[in-house]
């Protein structure tokens, strides 16, 4: 058996805040059910796909709730936040197994900067620590919760993809012992797998906490 783990990431524009990273982990059964309730939530709203950045800003699929005349303000803003709310219920009531990293950027700097070690640990991408800390995490989650079971990486296939394909190339080069228990690492449209839609929810509800 293989478990499902789809990855996705976020910061703000100019990344000088913070950067956090989602994923979740589950096996079909799980993302099954998820995926089923996932779609039948966005259908009663008319709605293809759910994407964060399309939530905040009301554009997109989202785009409707800018109408001021069907949505005066604040009710447009009110209906997608309730969509986004039940989504996130579904994921808090199903099986999957959710992980969530924030990196706050002036703190991820002082550090970095604070003696020669710190430098020699903490890389000039931040990005890179965020992904290469969350795998790391959800390989511990497969060894504690999963019974060692390998995984499969999924991410979007939008301008990150390649970095954190990369990335994950890095993290089996330097754990050899962890890189046993990753099957595969591809990219897939997020508009068509409701697992990458999840991920991309918990990373950026992960930034909201900064």
């Amino acid at each position: 058996m293989i478990v499902r783990v789809c990855v996705d990431d976020s910061s703000d524009q100019k990344q000088e805040i913070a950067i956090s990273a989602g994923a979740f982990l589950g096996r079909f059964g799980d993302w099954r059910e998820v995926n089923r309730r996932w779609i039948r939530r966005l259908k009663a709203d008319r709605l293809r796909y759910f994407r964060s950045t399309e939530y905040y800003s009301l554009r997109g699929e989202f785009a409707k709730y800018r109408d001021p005349v069907i949505y005066p303000k604040p009710s447009g803003k009110m209906a997608a936040k309730q969509i986004r709310d039940d989504l996130e219920s579904i994921l808090h009531d199903s099986n999957l197994i959710g992980v969530s990293l924030v990196i706050p950027l002036d703190l991820y700097r002082t550090i970095q900067n604070s003696c020669d070690a710190a430098r020699q640990i903490f890389t000039d991408d931040p990005f890179e620590m965020a992904i290469q800390s969350l795998i790391a995490e959800c390989v511990k989650d497969s060894i504690r919760h999963l019974d060692s079971t390998r995984l499969a990486f999924f991410c979007d296939d939008g301008p990150n993809a390649g970095r954190i394909s990369s990335t994950c190339e890095a993290y089996k080069a330097l754990n050899p012992n962890a890189a046993d228990l990753i099957e595969s690492f591809v990219h897939r449209d997020d508009k068509k797998f409701v697992s990458l839609q999840a991920a991309d929810l918990m990373a950026h509800l992960g930034r909201e906490c900064t």
